[in-house]
């Protein structure tokens, strides 16, 4: 075929390529705007994207970015001798009702890497009755091990004012051995010697065992049930009046 008889073809093919991006455009733009006014269609998306994704997830991500935009805002609203709580959802479930005079700044799914991150910005912990810190849940539900999640309280001990008393709460330890008791274990331990090594003290717990003997656990299993809560709360509550705060 000859130069003249092709360059017919190059243009007409060039057109129709042309044609075709422009349709499927359209109909991509048209698809987006049905799922932007659709938010189960945009959640079902999310979910899906999400399982892909690396932790942590995109929701989770903006789940944290929404709440410490509004801590930015409380921190500066929170009252001399407040005791303050700093951590992961087993803090987080903890209404401030049960701890007497308490703010709950803890959040669900946060590790203690993302925790020591900001936690020196907060203002209000330099005039805090007292703080509550407890965080390597999701850390090591992330995939992080256990010196990560001990270098991470490190951070969040340092960052402690010595003025303001403090205590450290453990992570809910499962009895029986394997990968995830272990690694809790270990953590637990670090963070008691890291905490006694500054004169703080310590909150092990233990369901199933010792002074948490008859507390079970939530149906996810990493959680405390509701007696739990409970108990934690009023051991803290506890901890502070001892104080004096």
């Amino acid at each position: 075929m000859n130069a003249p008889r092709l360059a017919p073809l190059l243009i007409r093919g060039c057109w129709l390529g042309l044609s075709t991006i422009l349709v499927l455009g359209v109909v991509l733009f048209l698809l987006l705007a049905a799922m932007a006014s659709s938010a189960w269609m945009v959640d079902g998306l999310l979910w899906r994207f999400e399982a892909l994704e690396k932790s942590p997830r995109l929701s989770q991500r903006a789940h944290e970015r929404l709440a410490l935009g509004l801590h930015r805002t409380q921190d500066a609203l929170i009252a001399p001798g407040t005791v303050l709580l700093f951590g992961d959802s087993h803090l987080a479930a903890l209404p401030a009702s049960l701890l007497g005079r308490a703010h709950n700044f803890a959040l669900g799914g946060l590790s203690a890497g993302r925790l020591a991150d900001h936690f020196a910005d907060y203002a209000s912990i330099q005039r805090a009755g007292g703080i509550v810190l407890g965080a390597g849940t999701n850390d090591l539900v992330e995939g992080a091990g256990a010196s990560a999640v001990l270098s991470a309280w490190s951070r969040l001990l340092a960052a402690l004012p010595a003025q303001v008393p403090a205590l450290c709460v453990g992570i809910p330890e499962p009895a029986g051995a394997g990968p995830w008791p272990d690694a809790i274990a270990l953590i637990n331990r670090g963070v008691q010697d890291r905490c006694a090594a500054r004169g703080l003290r310590f909150l092990a717990i233990t369901p199933g065992r010792g002074a948490w003997a008859g507390i079970g656990w939530a149906a996810d299993g990493v959680h405390l049930n509701s007696d739990g809560s409970r108990l934690l709360a009023s051991l803290i509550r506890a901890s502070f009046q001892r104080e004096g705060s």
